[in-house]
């Protein structure tokens, strides 16, 4: 397992420097020229949510911050979540690996009778609330496309989950 982890963290290290090498030297990033953005997600972003919907601002090339609404349902517990947080990224690189940190509101909901069939229509919620650190790349063209992946860490639980997310960037 550690040498599949080595193994993709040198493939990702690799594939990063030769997009950045590819890449014309310029002042500054599209996320200058597009500083607002709409991203949807699968998984992962706001922690933990199948879907999810996000707003972003790039507050400077190397500094965006984001706020977004995830849920998640399975086998009769519904997760919704919402965060927020920041995000640091590579100035002058539209392609860039990217590391945050963001915190989580979470109202967990159980269908007890789907466990207990006695208990129909029964349920119980509670909430609860933590960190998660976010880490992966962000690429943003020229138009204001971007495409976001990469994985979760809770600070919480100890469990990553990967994301991915597409989105538009507008002008400010």
């Amino acid at each position: 397992m550690v040498r599949r982890s080595i193994s993709f963290g040198v493939l990702a290290s690799l594939i990063t420097v030769g997009l950045v090498a590819s890449q014309p030297a310029q002042a500054e990033s599209h996320r200058m020229k597009h500083k607002i953005g709409i991203l949807a997600g699968v998984l992962g972003d706001p922690y933990p949510s199948i879907i999810s919907g996000n707003v972003a601002y790039n507050v400077l090339d190397f500094l965006r911050v984001q706020a977004g609404y995830g849920t998640g349902s399975a086998a009769g517990i519904t997760v919704n979540s919402l965060g927020i947080g920041v995000r640091a990224l590579v100035p002058d690189w539209n392609f860039s690996p990217m590391v945050g940190v963001s915190f989580v509101s979470n109202t967990v909901t159980i269908d007890v009778s789907q466990f207990i069939s006695a208990f129909n229509g029964f349920s119980v919620s509670g909430t609860t609330s933590s960190l998660y650190i976010p880490f992966g790349f962000d690429w943003q063209t020229e138009g204001g496309f971007n495409l976001g992946f990469g994985a979760s860490l809770s600070t919480k639980v100890s469990q990553v989950l990967p994301y991915i997310t597409i989105g538009w960037f507008f002008g400010s």
